[in-house]
């Protein structure tokens, strides 16, 4: 077991026991919005570009809202669960890279470290 796999496990566990509908830290953004953020910067590389803002920013958040809208959230979250797809960025062996760098939506392990009350 690694560390990232465990705070994956943990994340989804939340997601699982939150629901779609819980708002997160992220102003205006429910676990809906952060699972289909998640599945695509692991799965949509030509969206991922978009994240850091600029001209790609509208192209990015559009394929999050059609990844929101067209997958069941059950699914977003065993995709995540599942981990990233081995030939990614994020795929690498003994790599934490995803959990450091997805800003820690599970940083401390308390629901209350990403989701508001």
């Amino acid at each position: 077991m690694t560390y990232s796999r465990d705070e994956r496990r943990a994340l989804c566990a939340l997601l699982d026991e939150t629901g779609p509908e819980a708002p997160t830290m992220c102003e205006g953004w429910t676990t809906l919005d952060l699972a289909a953020h998640l599945v695509l910067r692991e799965h949509r590389p030509d969206a991922a570009a978009g994240m850091l803002g600029g001209p790609l920013a509208r192209y990015t958040d559009r394929v999050r809202n059609k990844i929101a809208a067209r997958t069941p959230y059950a699914r977003l979250v065993q995709i995540i669960r599942d981990g990233p797809p081995r030939l990614s960025m994020f795929g690498l062996p003994s790599s934490s890279y995803t959990t450091r760098t997805s800003g820690g939506p599970h940083p401390s392990g308390s629901r209350a470290s990403w989701t508001r009350a």
